[in-house]
């Protein structure tokens, strides 16, 4: 068994992110609902003080953004496993391989 990345606890704030990132994922509507803008304006905010939120998440491995002016928001292995702990380390890969298939994913130490 894997040794799983011990992730920093979330403020409310961050759940909600985080927890709307992942629902986007599970329910494929991550194309549609993770980008940027979108995000602000579900979260009634603006995409710069949104970005500040995202970042910090990025920071601590919940989150990655890829994109600058239309960002696009997605979970990390990490982030998965940490939300779903029978998830197996190469499905949350594929996971994210299907939403972006050049996802920089680190390498395996299985």
């Amino acid at each position: 068994m894997s040794k799983r990345k011990t992730l920093p606890h979330l403020t409310k704030r961050g759940r909600e992110l985080v927890s709307y990132v992942l629902n986007a994922t599970a329910f494929g509507t991550h194309g549609d609902d993770a980008e940027l803008e979108t995000m602000a304006a579900k979260f009634r905010t603006t995409a710069g003080r949104l970005r500040v939120t995202l970042r910090k998440l990025e920071s601590q491995g919940w989150l990655t953004i890829e994109g600058r002016s239309a960002g696009f928001v997605y979970p990390t292995v990490a982030a998965i496993r940490a939300m779903n702990p029978n998830i197996e380390k190469a499905e949350a890969e594929s996971t994210l391989r299907r939403l972006h298939p050049q996802v920089k994913l680190p390498p395996r130490n299985d």
